[in-house]
């Protein structure tokens, strides 16, 4: 039995030893295969590289180049041609700028890449905004403003941050370096006008700027958003139609929402709207409230315009009406408060000071004169 045991468990050993082997061989294999198609897509995309390359540095008829490097005539440095054909007697390249057609070794030749298969001319550049990658580390903002001045005008943007923005003239140019100091690095511009940036990308997309090729194309072409429905707002609905109107009350003079309808309400003739009880016109349209009147507020109303200041409260004892105009004059009072009229009968009793110009004694003759 001791023997069988020990046999088993050598035999699970070796097992698991031989599953662990082609574990590992299936993996080595895996490995290889990757480097072996990675090796294969490097060797396409340097096979590549090598072609852009070729052709890059090929001077021929109809290329554009950027003169460089001249001493006695330093001024014609930085400026864009067209080669016009070779001069083999003066080994010079004639160059036609824009005063006219000058010779040119090599050596003071940059060329610049051909970008006749990225622009057509006759088409309307999109926007005037340019999207620059393939920066190298050192590159900064005043390097690009430096390298894209001569093709057309630079934008100027607000400053966000600040308060005091001061005039246009003032405001920093439209240009940024997305993350500063990395290489391949990517950035914006703006130009004033959209043809610019169609001139800018035929001139420096694939120029070799600080040893980098960069790539420069319009801004946003490329990108695509996922479709959104729009909708009307929430308030401009259909099925929200006259909702605001019953969540707010009726602005103050309806019955909407979920109030409960009290005795008295009562609803308009002529928009449909409910009023409250205590409103003799309609919050809504304006419409007078069907029989006349008001009914049914607090106290008994506040009653009409002319009802003296404690109309609402209902009359006390010895008030009296004005003959002139009907306004209900409080006990006290010898005159009318509205228009002055005296008081009918003379001077008034109760606590009325009364004036001395106005008849009766000025306590309504309880007091007696004071002369």
């Amino acid at each position: 039995m001791g023997r069988d045991r020990s046999r088993s468990r050598g035999e699970r050993r070796d097992r698991s030893r031989s599953r662990e082997r082609r574990d590992r061989s299936r993996s080595r294999d895996k490995k290889d295969r990757s480097r072996d198609r990675s090796r294969d897509r490097g060797d396409r995309s340097s096979k590549k590289e090598e072609k852009e390359h070729k052709d890059d540095d090929v001077f021929r008829v109809g290329r554009q180049v950027i003169v460089k490097g001249l001493q006695k005539n330093p001024e014609k440095n930085g400026s864009i041609g067209s080669l016009v054909e070779f001069n083999a007697e003066k080994a010079r390249w004639v160059v036609a700028l824009g005063s006219g057609n000058n010779n040119f070794k090599e050596e003071n030749l940059e060329l610049m890449p051909d970008n006749s298969d990225v622009i057509d001319e006759k088409e309307e550049p999109p926007t005037a905004k340019i999207y620059i990658t393939k920066l190298t580390a050192d590159t900064t903002e005043a390097d690009l403003l430096a390298l894209f001045k001569g093709v057309g005008v630079i934008a100027k943007e607000k400053p966000k941050e600040s308060r005091n923005r001061g005039f246009e003239d003032q405001w920093p140019f439209a240009v940024k370096l997305y993350k500063p100091g990395r290489e391949n690095g990517d950035g914006c511009l703006t130009f004033q006008d959209p043809q610019a940036a169609k001139a800018a990308i035929k001139t420096y997309n694939r120029y070799k700027f600080k040893g980098s090729k960069i790539g420069v194309a319009y801004a946003g072409v490329g990108r695509t958003f996922e479709n959104v429905e729009l909708t009307l707002p929430w308030h401009m609905r259909p099925e929200n139609q006259g909702k605001l109107d019953r969540e707010s009350g009726g602005g103050g003079g309806g019955g909407g929402g979920d109030r409960e309808r009290k005795p008295g309400d009562w609803n308009c003739t002529d928009c449909g709207a409910e009023v409250f009880a205590s409103r003799d016109t309609c919050f809504k349209c304006g419409s007078a409230k069907p029989g006349g009147g008001g009914g049914g507020g607090k106290d008994g109303g506040k009653g009409g315009k002319d009802g003296g200041k404690d109309s609402g409260k209902g009359g006390k004892a010895g008030d009296w009406t004005c003959p002139g105009c009907n306004a209900n004059v409080f006990a006290s009072k010898d005159s009318c408060f509205k228009c002055g009229e005296v008081k009918p009968g003379g001077g008034g009793g109760g606590k009325g000071k009364g004036k001395d110009d106005r008849g009766g004694d000025r306590g309504g003759g309880s007091r007696g004169s004071r002369y």
